[in-house]
């Protein structure tokens, strides 16, 4: 299977490259393992369910031991039990291969159960009783780690006149009743003894959607009725009318947090919208966005932190920048809910005369800081600077000048063009001209290897190419930058053979990869290519939906044209499913699809919508994907299914592990010795930057001083993969990675850390 282009340029290796012939059947045992000593034989049915649909639902009476089941290898299960005074949880299981014989023992942990009991009262005239609704388990915080009774629920029927009963572990229960399409309510610290039955009370429900949520104070106490969490709607960046910007803010709903640090907003309107809490003394916590959904209940899944505001004091050398004037700063707090900014937060402007900037007022956590010169370039960045306490707020920033000049050349002749040093987008980028003679100069922030992005009008090209630039003693570098005289050419047409106008085209290297339009009669040229193994492809719209061409890989060489190639477009076809987990439809999750059989780097994502459901174009002749799901609140999870007319439903869950990496090399090493570095989840890549993006939204540091690590990944097989960076074809992948790739792997269990270290070859 040959490496696919936006693979590729994600430093990946190509999904699939580890599928080892499996043993058709794995064997689980199943352990009971009661908290109590049962009074008499235990009586009643464990359920096995398949998690992605492979192999049929699996009941196994008690009273028949051993509990074993054959299954299919390389699957997930959902295990759960219905036995009479216990209650476990739902598990997952998940089966390696079959390899070694035996059988895999999952204990099983049965809690001894009371019975909770009560009666509904409806609020609204006309509702009838729901038919049941689920009391959501959790341990209350404090308790000793382990001793607690695991999150899970349990289903209560109700009968024609309200009333409920329904069993529950016994123990110091929190519990969260919610029957859909009312607003939950809420029992903590519940006390449920074994074997008895506790009065619930009459349960009154209203129809409606709400926000519920928890306050921890960072060093101090929460005050009562001074800690107040305030729902607003989210406001998009820009000015609108007065009145409408006004009549939107006046729309906030407010409720004081309880002394036990609960809050809970009542009666919101569907929408997208921000919540804060502020408490005298504190700087304010905020999540955003937050969907809240009709009739439905909306949970943070972490707590907002009321933390003692800081003053960040910057402070940048040299002072001023080269051309003496002051430096232009951007600092902003990272959001601790999502991999993106805090809104509102930080500060916009430029340091004075000494190189000083100050930030009063920011909550601790992590900041993006940028500096740019007075045009403009980017001349510094640092995206995870952690700031938790007072000795973090002084922050020194170097930046070294370094004066650069040198000149630009297509072949052997010289090119009049525009460079960026980082990249035209990079977060570091330093836009230099060159002039007719193709000479230029300028000043960078560093020596040393830059990515650099050539642009020209004539002939018209826009390239990468690696520079090396290398400083003396006093701040001065020469670097001549030649691009190869590379030339591919060719056309863009459909199935008929009809020329396709301003059809996207797309070429990838080893190095980077370039996009252009083509003409009206769908002629292209790709110039400036670096040498060597090359992947072309296209696409368009049409109003018939999305077209693709297959990906062809072509070698170039200086001097030597490539051409014409023909890229034929083809239709694509719908590819759609449903995200669910144990709570069900599983809304605003990432998804992200592409094709392997036939390998192809044309990747969709979407995000799923309030019922769960995500739809995306595959090309036509794509028969297997692969799908990796990113869940709000759950686990990172990769799946391989088929390509079929009928929505496949995908179930994830909210347990997980941590996965860490050691490597032998850092970042810049790896892309100085140009090395791929790929994580595959049961034989199915992980983008890096998708990893990147789950662990930021997580709080966690992706890379770490020895590898990286990313937290909450679903259950299963685990393989890092290092090695030089190539475009193989498909009968050269496996050759690469028994020979020149360096791999280890292993399996991921719930709650734990698998620790994986790559050695050098």
């Amino acid at each position: 299977m040959r490496i696919a282009s936006s693979i590729l340029l994600s430093l990946l290796l190509p999904p699939g490259l580890d599928a080892q012939p499996a043993d058709p059947v794995a064997e689980v045992r199943i352990d009971l393992k009661p908290r109590t000593e049962p009074k008499s034989a235990l009586a009643g049915v464990v359920t096995l369910r398949p998690v992605t649909g492979q192999g049929e639902v699996v009941r196994l009476s008690l009273g028949s031991e051993p509990l074993v089941a054959k299954l299919p290898a390389n699957t997930q299960w959902l295990l759960d039990s219905e036995i009479p005074g216990y209650w476990s949880p739902e598990e997952n299981v998940s089966l390696g291969s079959a390899g070694g014989g035996g059988s895999t023992a999952h204990p099983l942990v049965l809690w001894p159960t009371g019975k909770l009991a009560g009666s509904l009262k409806m609020l609204d005239s006309g509702e009838k009783f729901p038919k049941s609704f689920e009391v959501r388990i959790e341990p209350p915080p404090g308790k000793p780690r382990g001793s607690e009774i695991p999150r899970g629920s349990v289903i209560c029927p109700v009968d024609d006149q309200g009333a409920w009963t329904c069993e529950a572990p016994a123990g110091t229960l929190d519990l969260a009743i919610r029957a859909a399409g009312f607003i939950p309510h809420y029992r903590w610290g519940v006390e449920l003894a074994a074997g008895k039955t506790l009065p619930m009370g009459a349960l009154a429900l209203k129809r409606g959607a709400s926000l519920a949520g928890w306050v921890e104070v960072e060093g101090g106490a929460l005050e009562a009725g001074k800690c107040v969490a305030r729902l607003a709607p989210l406001l998009a960046p820009g000015h609108g009318k007065p009145d409408i910007e006004a009549r939107l803010r006046g729309a906030a709903l407010e409720r004081t947090v309880n002394k036990e640090g609960f809050f809970q907003l009542e009666g919101i309107a569907p929408g997208t919208y921000q919540v804060e809490v502020r408490q005298p003394g504190y700087a304010p916590s905020t999540a955003s966005p937050l969907e809240i959904w009709d009739r439905a209940e909306t949970v943070l899944k972490q707590p907002l932190v009321l933390r003692r505001p800081l003053t960040l004091d910057l402070s940048i050398s040299p002072p001023l920048d080269w051309l003496d004037r002051p430096w232009k700063v951007s600092v902003q707090r990272r959001s601790d809910f999502s991999a993106g900014l805090q809104p509102g937060s930080g500060f916009e402007g430029t340091a004075d005369a000494q190189g000083r900037v100050r930030v009063p007022g920011q909550t601790p956590g992590s900041f993006r800081i940028e500096v740019a010169d007075s045009q403009g370039n980017g001349f510094y960045s640092a995206t995870d600077t952690r700031v938790e306490s007072p000795e973090d707020t002084k922050q020194s920033i170097e930046i070294r000048l370094v004066t650069v000049q040198g000149k630009v050349a297509l072949g052997k002749e010289p090119l009049a063009a525009t460079l960026w040093f980082g990249g035209e987008y990079g977060s570091v980028s330093v836009r230099l001209t060159a002039d007719e003679d193709g000479e230029f100069e300028g000043v960078l922030p560093r020596d040393g290897s830059w990515r650099v992005q050539v642009r020209a009008e004539n002939p018209p090209l826009d390239t990468h190419v690696k520079a090396a630039v290398k400083a003396n003693d006093r701040g001065e570098a020469s670097v001549d930058i030649v691009l190869p005289d590379t030339l591919v050419f060719g056309k863009v047409v459909d199935e008929g053979g009809r020329a396709v106008p301003k059809a996207q085209v797309h070429l990838s290297s080893v190095v980077s990869g370039t996009s252009l339009e083509a003409e009206e009669d769908g002629t292209f040229e790709l110039r400036a290519i670096p040498e060597g193994k090359v992947i072309l492809s296209a696409r368009s719209s049409s109003p018939e939906g999305r077209l693709v061409s297959d990906e062809i890989i072509l070698e170039t060489l200086d001097s030597r044209p490539v051409g014409p190639v023909n890229l034929v477009l083809r239709r694509t076809k719908a590819f759609s499913g449903r995200i669910r987990s144990r709570q069900g439809p599983v809304a605003g999750a990432m998804v992200a699809v592409w094709s392997l059989q036939p390998s192809m780097g044309i990747t969709e994502s979407v995000r799923t919508g309030l019922d769960g459901r995500f739809s995306v174009n595959v090309p036509g002749k794509a028969e297997r994907v692969a799908v990796v799901v990113s869940p709000p609140g759950g686990a990172l999870k990769a799946f391989e299914v088929p390509v079929i007319p009928d929505p496949v439903v995908l179930q994830v869950t909210d347990e997980g592990g941590n996965l860490q990496v050691l490597l032998p090399f850092s970042p810049d090493e790896a892309a100085e010795a140009g090395l791929v570095f790929a994580v595959l989840q049961n034989g199915v890549m992980l983008s890096p930057s998708v990893l990147y993006r789950w662990a930021a939204g997580h709080g966690t540091d992706f890379q770490t001083s020895t590898g990286i690590q990313v937290p909450r990944l679903a259950p299963g097989d685990y393989e890092v993969c290092a090695g030089p960076t190539e475009i193989t074809e498909d009968a050269e992948a496996a050759e690469w990675k028994s020979q020149r790739a360096t791999c280890v792997r292993g399996f991921l269990t719930t709650g734990s850390t698998l620790t994986l270290e790559l050695k050098k070859k």
